[in-house]
């Protein structure tokens, strides 16, 4: 047991996430991340590529989508959360750790840039948990500009 819930509520929280994104409120979305740079040449000064073109993968997931607004007041008392932008929780199988250059394309064909910090992984702060089970992974987004 873990805090105040069992091992089997906590699975119980785990499986009513994936029914909810399985159902009826989830909307396919699809992640695309950079997965290679073709040509180009490695600068070791810099640590990057320099020319080549980056190659693009995209992966179909379904999330559930919500949107920032006025009401909610507590989540925009944080700094880095703005009106209108965007949350995609998407189940913790689809693996997001050590992706590049991520964008999210909603299913009206919206584009979304993940909010983040820069000298972070994507994967390190986007996981929500119960106890010590993974529920979902939550990325905040912002239109892309």
């Amino acid at each position: 047991m873990t805090g105040f819930l069992t091992s089997s509520e906590m699975a119980m929280i785990r499986r009513d996430f994936a029914s909810l994104i399985a159902g009826a409120e989830g909307t396919p979305i699809t992640i695309r991340h950079r997965s290679s740079i073709t040509g180009g040449v490695w600068d070791d000064t810099y640590e990057e590529y320099v020319g080549g073109v980056s190659v693009y993968t995209d992966i179909s997931a379904r999330s559930l989508q919500y949107h920032i607004n006025e009401r909610d007041k507590d989540l925009l008392e944080f700094a880095f959360v703005k009106m209108g932008d965007c949350l995609f929780s998407v189940d913790p199988s689809v693996d997001l750790d050590g992706l590049e250059e991520v964008t999210i394309i909603d299913p009206d064909g919206v584009v979304w840039v993940p909010v983040t910090d820069p000298t972070r992984a994507l994967g390190e702060y986007i996981d929500v948990r119960v106890g010590s089970v993974e529920v979902a992974q939550t990325i905040l987004t912002r239109l892309q500009q």
